[in-house]
């Protein structure tokens, strides 16, 4: 009896431990705008007191308590003006300056909401416009050794203002304590960086930054300067562990600033994933044998990266130490890991993954030639779900899914079956087919009556090589 109650309360305590673990990993509601809407965020616009100051003039605010409040609300507009400069996105569109969705598909993990924030408006009475929106995060309590990650994507589009690089156009990231201190390793401003006083943009930099010109012209034309002055950086996403802060309530936001002096604009789109439970590598799974294929980790600042693949498998170049991992596929499954670490978090995933063999449309088999209007099937010892097809119609055709051919008139024809699906698809097979005319008896002709022992040949106009009986 003494065992059977140990045994109930170590069942129970695994099922008690499970439960707090799991309650320990839910992410804060509302975290991914899953609602539609800017509920449980608040948010502010404003602008800068002065063309020279970084410092904001009274800004509006919203939160989730007071009027004017975010339950509910989809769109926010600029300070002082009607265009919207916060909105939350449930449909993706095209963004017209960097050509990538406004709701990011990320190596295989399709987000399913954003929120835009900013727009191309520059009118300000003062300095340049801002906005931002902020979430309390209050990190469920557990042990500091379970992460607790946040993983948000971003892409942007900023106006070079071609200034010092404290009054560029930015998207501003930050993570905040109670106290009002900044976490410094996921906290971080993005902007064009300049040179020579801000007369210069520093281009390599900004590559290197993943920006690039985009081929759509600023709509300001009042700015001076060339127009090709916009610039975006497609979706990239980042990942930070709180698990240090368990118990802790700490705050995320996210601010885009035109520059200080106002006449160049910014705007930024913001995704974020409803997993909280630690790094998640995403990427094919199965893959395909012999392939080069991606797998991906969201970036954490100034981390290394140490991938380890399956026996069989070829890490392509140097990306096992980004968080970008090319690898040609063996021919052997097994299990993805992956270790990336900073000076604020140490994180760690795997991924186990099967390899899928290259689709076979094997050889084709079927009556060959055939008369006109005669009908036979074709098959192959391939994989199934394939389609079949005739290069010529008019000379024979071809049920697409049970092969059966059909001879219409002579000629050739090469007969097809396609797999259009899995790896190394499309795969062909063909075989030609021969149609001929049927044969043609003709009209006998020769001599009729004819006395006994009289001979005559008779002769026909149809097709030679026949016997007569």
């Amino acid at each position: 009896m003494h065992r059977l109650k140990l045994f109930i309360l170590f069942g129970l305590s695994l099922v008690i431990t499970d439960h707090l673990f799991s309650q320990s990993q839910v992410c804060p509601i509302n975290i991914d705008y899953n609602m539609n809407s800017l509920t449980h965020w608040a948010a502010y616009t404003g602008c800068f007191q002065t063309i020279t100051s970084r410092t904001p003039i009274s800004t509006t605010k919203y939160d989730s308590v007071t009027v004017p409040n975010t339950i509910g609300v989809v769109t926010i507009p600029e300070y002082l003006q009607a265009l919207p400069g916060i909105q939350v996105l449930s449909t993706a569109t095209t963004d017209p300056f960097g050509g990538f969705s406004t709701i990011p598909n990320i190596n295989g993990y399709q987000y399913n909401n954003s929120i835009k924030i900013g727009s191309t408006d520059i009118t300000t009475a003062k300095g340049g416009l801002i906005r931002g929106i902020s979430y309390m995060i209050n990190v469920p309590p557990g042990l500091a050794t379970d992460p607790y990650t946040i993983t948000y994507a971003y892409a942007m589009v900023l106006e070079n203002g071609s200034h010092p690089n404290t009054l560029q156009p930015l998207l501003q990231a930050n993570i905040t304590t109670q106290s009002n201190a900044v976490i410094p390793c996921p906290s971080y401003s993005y902007y064009l960086p300049t040179t020579n006083n801000g007369n210069t943009l520093d281009l390599a930099a900004a590559t290197a930054e993943g920006f690039s010109l985009s081929a759509t012209p600023s709509p300001n034309n009042a700015a001076p300067g060339s127009l090709y002055r916009v610039y975006t950086k497609g979706w990239t996403e980042v990942t930070f562990d709180l698990a240090a802060y368990r118990g802790q309530t700490v705050t995320l936001s996210f601010e885009a600033d035109n520059c200080v002096h106002g006449a160049h604009f910014a705007y930024a789109y913001i995704a974020l994933k409803n997993t909280c439970g630690g790094l998640i590598i995403t990427g094919n799974n199965p893959a395909c044998a012999n392939s080069i294929v991606t797998y991906s980790v969201p970036s954490l600042a100034n981390a290394t990266y140490n991938w380890t693949v399956p026996a069989g498998w070829v890490i392509q170049g140097s990306s096992g130490t980004t968080n970008m991992l090319s690898v040609k596929v063996g021919n052997t499954a097994g299990t993805i890991t992956v270790n990336e670490v900073n000076s604020c978090a140490n994180l760690t995933a795997s991924y186990p993954v099967t390899v899928s063999p290259p689709v076979n449309a094997g050889t084709l088999s079927g009556t060959n030639p055939l008369c006109i209007a005669a009908t036979t099937t074709y098959t192959s010892n391939a994989d199934k779900g394939g389609s079949w097809s005739s290069s010529n119609p008019a000379v024979a055709t071809v049920d697409p899914a049970t092969g059966l051919v059909t001879a219409i008139a002579a000629g050739t024809s090469a007969i097809t079956y396609t797999i259009s699906s899995g790896c190394s698809s499309p795969a062909f097979a063909s075989k030609i087919i021969t149609v001929n005319p049927n044969a043609n008896a003709g009209t006998v002709s020769g001599a009729s009556p004819l006395c006994i022992a009289a001979t005559t040949t008779y002769a026909s106009n149809g097709d030679v090589g026949g016997i007569w009986s």
